[in-house]
């Protein structure tokens, strides 16, 4: 399989959901925008929620669960891979997460694909902090592991503000670790 136009079909993709929006995104326009057949795009996908989410997948930097020995380091070290977020990224991201509620076959892709595999990154890093005594018993460290990419979500999709190195350490020194360091109350069951 030629990855030349695999890559042209993928970055064709990307450019019709920054400007269009899912909705709009179709194999046809894809074809046409990359300069290949349908049949083309056929054989390297099945459906076109499986042609963008390869494509969003292509844009997101992979790397392994760092592992520091404490859960700052952990955290500082995965924040050392946050990118700063360009337009471009910005208007993919806004034209796929605004058809996640209406088609249920992508939001399944996009866990799965996308959000799950950094999430676990992170509950992998608390996992093992509250091993180590790091973190508080009774912590919900999944909710905890929602934080970054919530703030980050938001700052991104809502503000059209970059997600840079000085609002990731913001996040990280006022919000998460103040969090991860409170002793935690007492249930109103055990009250």
């Amino acid at each position: 399989m030629d990855e030349t136009r695999t890559e042209l079909i993928r970055q064709a993709a990307l450019e019709l959901l920054a400007e269009d929006g899912y909705d709009l995104v179709t194999m046809e326009a894809v074809a046409a925008r990359a300069g290949v057949g349908k049949p083309t795009i056929y054989r390297r996908w099945n459906s076109r929620a499986d042609l963008v989410i390869d494509a969003v997948r292509s844009m997101v930097t992979t790397f392994p669960i760092p592992d520091t020995g404490s859960v700052e380091g952990d955290l500082r070290a995965v924040l050392g891979h946050i990118q700063p977020a360009e337009g471009r990224r910005l208007g993919v991201m806004g034209g796929l997460v605004s058809a996640l509620p209406r088609d249920p076959d992508l939001a399944v892709l996009f866990r799965e694909h996308v959000s799950k595999p950094r999430m676990d990154i992170l509950r992998a890093i608390f996992a093992r902090g509250a091993a180590r005594g790091e973190i508080p018993e009774g912590t919900d460290t999944d909710l905890l592991a929602t934080v970054i990419p919530s703030m980050f979500g938001f700052r991104v999709l809502f503000t059209g503000c970059a997600v840079d190195a000085d609002f990731a350490d913001a996040v990280l020194e006022q919000v998460l670790l103040p969090l991860l360091r409170s002793p935690r109350r007492p249930s109103k069951e055990t009250a």
